[in-house]
């Protein structure tokens, strides 16, 4: 419980420890005709928004099912090297295309997930951004199907960054850990 509520709270300060740069959000091109049945499974995170205040650990998974009511749930691990136990936080995720808006707890506020691009069987990425009257706070992950994806997939998702979302460098990414050392979690979820 402990470990959910210290996840939690990172979900609440989320917008508050993002990048912040000057200038409105882009509203760049997202995945033509998503397919959420497609999108399900697990995905394996490759790079995030080095100032993410969550997923601090490594080994970091999403895992995607599709809810009775159509809706995506949403459970995320991580290993924290901290504690040396693996962490976990479930959301539900609504989606209108590739635009969705996801939530871990019912005090949360809901936060945003563009699906920019994904070939379903290996590489995806992932931008959100807010608003924040003058500036502007944005998040990216590149996940994959793979611990550790081939490097054309991951150029593959670079380049559409670079292209839709050209103010985003690279050196803003944080790349995550996925090998031999990791500790997944293999329960039921």
């Amino acid at each position: 419980m402990q470990k959910t509520l210290i996840l939690a709270i990172a979900a609440l300060i989320g917008t508050v420890s993002s990048r912040y740069s000057t200038g409105q959000c882009t509203t760049p091109a997202l995945q033509d005709a998503f397919d959420a049945t497609k999108y399900t499974g697990a995905w394996f995170q490759v790079a995030k928004d080095r100032a993410s205040p969550f997923e601090n650990g490594n080994c970091e998974q999403a895992r995607y099912s599709i809810n009775a009511d159509g809706t995506l749930k949403v459970f995320n691990t991580q290993f924290s090297n901290e504690t040396q136990s693996i962490e976990n936080a479930t959301g539900t995720a609504w989606c209108n295309g590739p635009q969705c808006s996801v939530k871990f707890f019912w005090f949360s506020p809901s936060a945003e997930y563009r699906v920019m691009y994904p070939d379903y069987e290996n590489i995806a990425l992932v931008y959100a951004c807010n608003d924040l009257f003058l500036a502007k706070a944005d998040f990216v992950w590149i996940l994959s199907r793979e611990q550790n994806p081939a490097q054309e997939y991951v150029d593959k998702a670079l380049s559409i960054l670079a292209e839709r979302v050209p103010e985003f460098t690279t050196d803003n990414l944080s790349w995550t850990y996925q090998g031999g050392a990791c500790q997944y979690f293999s329960g039921p979820w």
